[in-house]
């Protein structure tokens, strides 16, 4: 009991002289994310921000190099996709967006290391236009730095002309175009019509 007894306060001891010794300070792993999204209408001059209606969900130790998203309805579900092999799809683990109190971002939570696939979904088809937009991008964790904010504009009228799948079964309208390294589809740009 006395050797129970002597290792517990060993312990203890090392505990507090690690927490209390000069230069022994705990490091912040948790990075907090937020998201400035913007909307660039034809018929505006300039991106206006868009924060209170996209939805963003997370998937963690995922890689963009073997997943993407598929489609709009995809997107809206929180549903991502394996390049190489489409019957392997994950569902969301998390829609983590929740607006700040002025509505200039959404804060998408903090994570604590590793790789982390964003998926953002534009549920609005903004009138004429009809669009169906939706992004997706990698972020990778680096402890220590605190805040990091990302920019996200979508665009009715822009088409990419990027095909986002490796397979032969990929959505041709799917096409998407980078942007802050965003990958950006809009599986129904908006055409001027003729006059």
């Amino acid at each position: 009991m006395k050797g129970i007894k002597t290792i517990i306060l060993s312990l203890i001891a090392a505990t507090l002289t690690a927490a209390l010794w000069p230069g022994c300070t705990k490091v912040d792993t948790d990075v907090a994310y937020d998201i400035k999204a913007y909307l660039r209408l034809p018929d505006v001059d300039s991106a206006i921000w868009y924060n209170e209606y996209v939805e963003i969900f997370a998937f963690h130790d995922v890689d963009t190099a073997d997943f993407w998203v598929r489609s709009y309805e995809d997107a809206g579900r929180g549903i991502i996709t394996n390049k190489d092999d489409p019957s392997d799809t994950r569902g969301p683990e998390q829609n983590i967006a929740e607006l700040s109190a002025d509505g200039s971002r959404i804060h998408i939570g903090s994570f604590t290391g590793g790789k982390v696939m964003l998926v953002a979904y534009d549920p609005e088809s903004h009138g004429k236009y009809d669009s169906k937009m939706y992004a997706w991008r990698q972020i990778a964790i680096e402890p220590g730095v605190g805040r990091v904010t990302i920019g996200l504009y979508f665009n009715p009228e822009k088409r990419g002309d990027i095909l986002a799948g490796r397979n032969t079964d990929s959505n041709p309208d799917s096409r998407v175009y980078t942007e802050t390294k965003w990958y950006v589809a809009n599986d129904n740009p908006w055409v001027e019509p003729d006059s």
